[in-house]
């Protein structure tokens, strides 16, 4: 989401969180997204 593709621009880190964090329990195990976000803060990517 962060890297640009052909097919759409890139995101910021901040919004392809929120993306996630929206499909939390559909697209994706909502244990592993919570990880995620606790790296990602840890990790000042959100910033």
């Amino acid at each position: 989401m962060t890297r640009p593709r052909v097919f759409r621009d890139a995101i910021s880190a901040r919004d392809a969180c929120l993306e996630v964090s929206r499909c939390a329990g559909t697209q994706f195990d909502p244990q592993i997204v919570d990880a995620f976000r606790r790296v990602m803060r840890a990790t000042g990517a959100t910033e």
